[in-house]
């Protein structure tokens, strides 16, 4: 009885062995005759030596998410409007929302993208010794990407020294030609013939008389000139304009804010988050200006694409604005239609620029002309442009990634860092001032 049992052990034993090579060997030919390559040895350490290659050699899935460490605040913001994680993405219908935000610290050995509030900082050396590490291995320009932010002017961000010197892959920032657009508002084109018009990289031109609109707004206006100001000295020397159309003009001009009298105040900030802050700001504007033809847009510096909320909340509120800043008249000429707005360089003189207000003042039709674009274009307010920005960063962020753009390119033009942000970007006032 043993030995038919040890048999049968011995004959089960060998069976199942058979089996199992047979099944091996069956695998390996199917494996082998797959139209799939046999898998590779691990790459070589030296890969992760080229820029972005250790992103794209790890490809996540399009729905894998992108993390983005805020370092520092944006004024008293931290998560610079966006809101933490990825619920801000999905609310405003970004393309992409598999970017979440984070503002813990203890995260940057992981994440992929550090945003930094550049005019807030004042050192970068600790951030420079938290991504040592990570840059090494990745020749010095790799992920995690630098993004640095900012809304203020060169003039009041100068950053002369340099801290920001070979760290920053991508800006987003007001000027037009940052990698992220990050300015204050836009004006978007709805009508054929204006989308049109886009596509082939120009405005609708103004023709007098041939245009429809009437301001119907304009009946409840019993105030001529505006302005809401906190910066009362400024490089731009706006308030030397003021005071010169001031000493000659018949037309009233109510400042308000800070540089303002008793008698023109405003309600004092009591907003809990930046959504919150731009939402009443543009109320503000439009109960405050509501009762006004013009309102000055006028910027404290003369910088390349610095041109604010002054611009855009004075055409959301449905006012005319007389402006003066950008780097040059082109700069307004960029940005918005033809005779939608008075620009203070048009004319040779203060007292010239007068004579015109005072015809639009006595002249109704003259003035409502100056609304003929409301046919074909929209408005981008400021808070919508900035849940924009941050949709478009995600997108970059994404492309980055899959490799869809070149990022050293731009690494290589933000290494010196002070030419590509304050080199030639800035104005004196101009001529027509004192």
């Amino acid at each position: 009885m043993a030995k038919k049992t040890n048999l049968w052990l011995c004959f089960s034993v060998s069976f199942f062995s058979l089996v199992v090579f047979h099944t091996w060997r069956k695998s390996e030919v199917i494996i082998g005759t797959s139209k799939f390559k046999q898998p590779q040895p691990s790459p070589p350490a030296k890969l992760f030596s080229e820029p972005l290659r250790l992103q794209s050699f790890l490809k996540p899935k399009d729905n894998e998410k992108l993390s983005i460490l805020a370092w520092n605040n944006y004024w008293r913001w931290p998560d610079f409007g966006i809101g933490e994680g990825n619920q801000g993405f999905k609310e405003h219908n970004c393309s992409c929302t598999n970017c979440f935000l984070s503002l813990d610290r203890k995260k940057i050995d992981t994440v992929d993208a550090i945003l930094m509030h550049g005019h807030g900082m004042t050192s970068t050396d600790a951030l420079r010794r938290s991504i040592k590490t990570r840059r090494e291995d990745t020749n010095g320009n790799g992920w995690p990407l630098i993004v640095y932010f900012n809304k203020e002017s060169v003039a009041s961000s100068p950053h002369s020294s340099p801290i920001f010197d070979d760290l920053i892959n991508i800006t987003m920032t007001y000027r037009r030609d940052s990698n992220v657009f990050n300015g204050y508002g836009n004006i978007l084109p709805f009508s054929d013939e204006a989308i049109k018009a886009s596509k082939e990289g120009r405005w609708l031109p103004f023709e007098p008389n041939s245009h429809n609109y009437i301001s119907t707004i304009v009946s409840k206006r019993n105030k001529e000139i505006g302005w809401m100001v906190s910066h009362c000295q400024t490089d731009s020397k706006r308030e030397t304009v003021v005071k010169e159309l001031q000493a000659i003009s018949n037309l009233s001009i109510d400042i308000f804010g800070k540089c303002g009298d008793n008698h023109h105040r405003l309600p004092p900030e009591t907003s809990k988050n930046m959504d919150e802050t731009q939402a009443k700001r543009e109320e503000l504007y439009i109960n405050q200006l509501g009762k006004y033809k013009f309102y000055l847009s006028f910027e404290n510096a003369l910088c390349r694409d610095y041109i604010t909320e002054k611009f855009y909340l004075a055409l959301h509120a449905g006012t005319l604005p007389i402006v003066y800043g950008g780097g040059s008249k082109a700069d307004y000429l960029k940005i918005a239609p033809p005779h939608s707005y008075i620009n203070v360089e048009d004319f040779s003189s203060i007292s010239e620029l007068n004579n015109h207000l005072n015809y639009l003042e006595n002249n109704s039709s003259a003035y409502d002309e100056y609304f003929w674009w409301r046919e074909h274009y929209q408005l981008e307010t400021p808070k919508q442009r900035n849940f924009k920005a941050f949709c478009d960063l995600c997108q970059l962020l994404n492309d980055f990634r899959d490799n869809k753009t070149d990022q050293n390119h731009w690494t290589n033009l933000y290494k010196p860092f002070k030419e590509y942000w304050s080199s030639g970007i800035c104005r004196p006032k101009i001529n027509i001032l004192p």
